[in-house]
């Protein structure tokens, strides 16, 4: 598998978002718990929110500041790409 460094901020986001509501769903109760329901929308508009705001304006301001963050991102790369294995090409 192949990292996409352009996605590895929006990845380290997302994965804590999805942490906060998990919490926030558990402690709504079960599945059939009523105020799941009214939960289960208002974080589809934060997912709405997020893809049309966020996301736009870190992409730019993460292509504003690649000239000064390139050495953080290639050691992000390499990280990520450990389990993959996507770092043994480069040995072959």
């Amino acid at each position: 598998m192949r990292v996409n460094e352009s996605l590895i901020a929006s990845e380290t986001i997302a994965n804590r978002s999805f942490y906060i509501w998990g919490k926030l769903f558990r402690a709504a109760g079960g599945p059939d718990a009523l105020l799941r329901v009214p939960l289960v929308w208002i974080y589809a508009v934060f997912l709405v929110i997020m893809i049309l705001t966020v996301v736009p304006i870190s992409a730019m301001v993460k292509m504003l500041l690649a000239p000064f963050t390139r050495k953080r991102i290639a050691q992000q790369k390499f990280y990520f790409a450990q389990p993959s294995g996507e770092d043994r090409e480069h040995i072959l």
